[in-house]
Parts: C-alpha cells; sequence; structure tokens
C-alpha cells in the first residue's frame, strides 16, 4: 500500500514525526557528549591527584 504524499495532513504527521526522532536522536547524543565529558575531566583530575 502506497502513502498518499499529496495529502498536506499526511505529510505534515509523517515530517513532525521525522522531526520528534531526530530531535530524541539529538538530545541523546549531546547527553552522551555531556557525560563523556564529564567522566573525562574526572579521569583528569583523579590522575592530577585532585580527586
Amino acid at each position: 500500500m502506497r502513502t498518499d504524499t499529496t495529502d498536506p495532513t499526511r505529510a505534515s504527521d509523517a515530517t513532525d514525526g521525522r522531526d520528534d526522532y531526530r530531535r530524541a536522536v539529538l538530545t541523546l547524543r549531546l547527553v552522551k557528549l555531556a557525560l563523556g565529558v564529564l567522566v573525562s575531566a574526572l579521569t583528569a583530575l583523579r590522575l592530577l591527584g585532585v580527586v
């Protein structure tokens, strides 16, 4: 079965779904990056004997 891409309401729903998915993926990637930076900073402090 084909999806009718000429129907603006269907196209809008599909776009919104993709946007939500991309936003969620971006958020997870940013959280992962922030945790990596935190772990790296703590490791560096530990190696320097500060913590």
